[in-house]
């Protein structure tokens, strides 16, 4: 996991909600390490989407400012 997610704070809202829902649900498994596991699995792929919908809103902004930033040469 990115560590610098950590002092993301709509991250850190959002996954201690996703926590709260997958512990629930691990109380369904008899193994306790399976449920273990399980959380860690969701864990992991909720940070790498949260990073990448992450990434892909900064690109976007990056893209439009560049945009911006090329339309105000061309009008100069």
């Amino acid at each position: 996991m990115n560590t610098s997610l950590l002092t993301d704070k709509n991250f850190v809202q959002k996954m201690k909600e996703k926590l709260k829902e997958w512990i629930k649900e691990v109380d369904e498994f008899s193994d306790k390490r399976v449920a273990c596991d399980w959380i860690k699995y969701n864990v992991h792929l909720f940070s790498i989407n949260y990073s990448k919908e992450l990434a892909k809103n900064k690109n976007g902004e990056r893209r439009k400012n560049a945009k911006k930033l090329k339309n105000c040469k061309n009008t100069i």
